[in-house]
């Protein structure tokens, strides 16, 4: 019977759960490799010492591990960028770890908080794996985090406000393999629309602050703070506007979205493209 099944496009690697899912596709047993994989996505580990969790084992070096005898070795706080590969399932682009080295030149002890008394912002999602805060939760949780209402799954969320309750800025991606085109924002409690902000997290910022800077509550707090911002920028070779990647995006385009973003789909030669979907013609019928 499972020969008959069309096979999941994820294969082994599957995470769905739905019984649904499982039964009208066919996914080939893990190898001892893939299983080790998706076991080390389902582990916990304590970076903090004395920190417990309610999984199942623990180490003597107070690392906790999810079920079974099977103790993997990864080091969190050396190997960032493994670590969030492993929670959050995507790669993150280098202005995101270079803005967490400037939040920590500016506020050493918590650099997650550094913007919020200038801009009222916070860096969450991966920014958490960075700051040592999401150690011993699951990747299933993690994918999770900061999520908002209106958010599709192209967005992922690394700052929010900590005044204005909804607003968040995040980066946007069409393809998980692929590095965000650029960061969008939303309020959603306002409306469903992505805003596009900037090619790198330094601009998403900087255009925060030239907003706050033509208020009358702007202060030379936030006018020494936008001079660092700046600074930075020029050292590392970035601008400090809105996205010039979202006009090259635009011509890519095949269909509106009621969040204005619009949706990309990959073509061939012949200019013909679509996204596969999980299910047979005869289950779309159904349908």
């Amino acid at each position: 019977m499972a020969a008959k099944r069309p096979v999941c496009k994820y294969g082994a690697d599957c995470y769905r759960k739905n019984p649904d899912h499982l039964k009208n596709f066919y996914h080939p047993p893990k190898t001892d490799e893939g299983a080790k994989q998706s076991k080390l996505k389902q582990t916990a580990l304590a970076t903090d010492s004395g920190h417990k969790t309610n999984l199942s084992e623990s180490s003597s070096s107070g690392v906790q591990y999810a079920g079974g005898d099977d103790k993997s070795t990864t080091d969190y706080a050396s190997d960032p960028q493994r670590s969030i590969k492993e929670k959050f399932l995507v790669d993150m682009p280098q202005d995101f770890y270079e803005f967490w080295d400037f939040c920590k030149d500016l506020n050493p002890t918590a650099p997650e908080d550094a913007l919020k008394e200038y801009v009222g912002l916070r860096l969450v999602g991966p920014y958490l794996v960075l700051a040592g805060q999401l150690s011993t939760s699951s990747w299933e949780d993690c994918v999770l985090q900061s999520r908002y209402f209106y958010d599709t799954p192209e967005v992922q969320t690394v700052l929010e406000s900590s005044t204005k309750i909804g607003f968040h800025i995040g980066y946007f991606r069409d393809d998980p393999d692929d590095m965000p085109a650029f960061l969008v924002s939303n309020n959603c409690k306002e409306s469903c629309i992505l805003k596009v902000e900037a090619d790198n997290i330094f601009a998403a910022v900087g255009l925060q602050v030239a907003k706050l800077l033509k208020t009358a509550s702007a202060s030379t707090k936030l006018s020494e703070f936008n001079k660092k911002l700046t600074a930075k920028c020029n050292e590392l070779g970035y601008h400090v506007s809105e996205s010039s990647n979202c006009r090259t995006r635009n011509k890519k385009v095949v269909a509106k979205c009621f969040n204005k973003i619009g949706i990309v789909v990959p073509v061939d030669d012949n200019d013909v493209g679509y996204r596969p979907l999980p299910m047979t013609n005869g289950m779309k019928c159904k349908y």
